[in-house]
């Protein structure tokens, strides 16, 4: 339970509403009602069970074309994964820092969320 409303997603020390509009990374709340991209950046990721090196999923190929697709947003030429996880605060780094991690230098990601 958050704030009275059931978290019903638990994936390792990752918790998530539904929708992802709020997630908590080792119980820090983050807020990403504001943050389109990484809101579809983080479920296309747990709906590819993205939590480890072999199932690691490429930036350019697969994670930017479904934001893009589904959040409605131009494609980007140059596409960085900082680009998904920006905001004035600097939180959403912080979000990226603890959570996102690469699989090397080909362009995949995978979230680390302790659940391998």
């Amino acid at each position: 339970m958050r704030d009275g409303i059931r978290i019903t997603h638990v994936i390792g020390r990752l918790e998530y509403r539904p929708d992802f509009s709020e997630v908590w990374v080792d119980n820090v709340h983050y807020d990403l009602r504001a943050y389109g991209k990484a809101r579809l950046f983080l479920e296309f990721m747990v709906a590819n069970q993205a939590f480890g090196v072999s199932s690691a999923r490429h930036l350019a190929d697969e994670i930017a074309p479904y934001v893009w697709a589904n959040g409605n947003y131009p494609p980007s030429a140059e596409i960085r994964i900082q680009d998904f996880f920006k905001d004035r605060s600097g939180e959403l780094a912080r979000l990226r820092q603890e959570l996102v991690v690469s699989a090397g230098d080909k362009g995949k990601y995978y979230l680390k969320t302790g659940a391998v």
